[in-house]
């Protein structure tokens, strides 16, 4: 897909059978909200399991219909944005010659046919579609992405929206930028992060490690970035500006909402996505971390931790070794002699942990995850640290 299929003239009537659907329901909704302006009459009713499963399951049906009607017909991108003009309507009237007007004395119209057009591609929509489908599904829309215009080859990162130049005002403060300049096709790094959280979610552990080295601050080259490879950003100018010098600049270092998709990624990459279950009435802890060769240390060092009172202690941190801090108070090392990633075909996995109490005892205990006493104790932050063993699978 290309910038020309994403422009082209995707506008199209709203057939009748959705027209009368909408007007339906809007009565209804005008109808109740009129009723229950004041109050409830506070009556109650029961309603049959069976009508409400009824009920459900046309509404998932018509959600899902409301979804493929906003999908890009080519290019197979969902569509974000969506706006609707009246083409056909009738003026009101009391009678004959006496029209009804609203409280700012604009006449009230019945629309009898409206027209659809789709907004240039947004990324959110497709990030919020991917997390409703399967691993496959998600490859394949990652992919359609990286062929449109939300993809910056130059860059190779994700920009927040396509080109919007051909957009009316209705867009809003969007098209009040200038091109590559926060939310008009800037790589927004709020909507970016989300999108590789979602490929983390989705499972999709080689290409999320693949775009990472592109998007995260630490791997990018300063010079370019314009600042500390620490810091993060509101955005990064994209290649669609004209200051070619400024492509792939970061500009307004600030707390930005990416750092909640951050926390969340590292999250999963450190613990899994689910490291509590709660099975057969009994709660247990498996750690699944997501983590490639390349992410464990190299050679034995040590550091300093600060915890949330300011206390400062030396960890140490052994050789091919990975350590986070999980639900803040345990420190959790990863053992991995063999220095292989935890997923994939030739992929290492937990075999052992070693729990180290307050007063510095430990005991190991093998297996891939701890029992109900166990895990209620380690999230009572009752175990300083815990060494966990991972070997190749047998």
């Amino acid at each position: 897909a290309t910038q020309e299929v994403f422009a082209e003239e995707i506008d199209k009537e709203v057939d009748v059978v959705n027209h009368q659907y909408y007007k339906q329901v809007n009565e209804a909704k005008e109808k109740f909200r009129k009723e229950t302006h004041w109050t409830l009459l506070g009556e109650t009713k029961t309603i049959s399991v069976q009508d409400v499963l009824e009920f459900l399951t046309l509404s998932q049906e018509k959600l899902w219909q409301s979804h493929r009607d906003t999908v890009h017909p080519t290019a197979g991108i969902p569509i974000t944005y969506v706006t609707h003009q009246a083409t056909k309507f009738d003026i009101r009237q009391e009678s004959h010659d006496v029209v009804i007007r609203n409280q700012k004395g604009y006449p009230l119209v019945e629309v009898q046919a409206w027209k659809r057009h789709y907004f240039a591609p947004f990324l959110e929509a497709p990030i919020y579609r991917m997390a409703l489908g399967n691993q496959e599904e998600a490859q394949k829309l990652r992919q359609d992405i990286r062929k449109s215009p939300l993809f910056d080859q130059k860059l190779e990162r994700y920009k927040i929206s396509s080109d919007l130049d051909k957009e009316s005002p209705e867009q809003g403060r969007t098209g009040g930028w200038g091109k590559a300049w926060f939310e008009n096709e800037s790589v927004f790094s709020h909507v970016e992060f989300k999108f590789l959280l979602q490929l983390l979610k989705s499972g999709l552990y080689e290409e999320f490690f693949s775009d990472i080295q592109h998007s995260f601050p630490i791997f990018l080259n300063a010079k370019v970035y314009g600042r500390s490879p620490l810091e993060n950003v509101s955005f990064v100018v994209s290649s669609a500006g004209d200051r070619e010098s400024f492509h792939g600049r970061g500009l307004q270092p600030r707390l930005s909402g990416s750092n909640a998709e951050l926390v969340h990624m590292f999250l999963i990459l450190s613990f899994g996505k689910s490291p509590f279950r709660y099975e057969s009435d009994k709660l247990s802890l498996a750690f699944q971390p997501v983590l490639p060769e390349w992410m464990f240390t190299d050679y034995e060092t040590s550091r300093q931790r600060i915890d949330l009172w300011g206390k400062s202690e030396s960890i140490n941190l052994p050789a091919n070794s990975y350590t986070a801090l999980f639900l803040g108070k345990t420190l959790v090392t990863y053992l991995n002699p063999e220095r292989k990633a935890t997923f994939g075909k030739d992929a290492v996995q937990v075999v052992s942990y070693t729990l180290v109490e307050q007063n510095g005892s430990s005991k190991e205990l093998k297996g891939q995850a701890l029992n109900s006493d166990l895990a209620v104790a380690i999230r009572k932050g009752q175990y300083r640290q815990i060494f966990v063993s991972l070997a190749s699978r047998k």
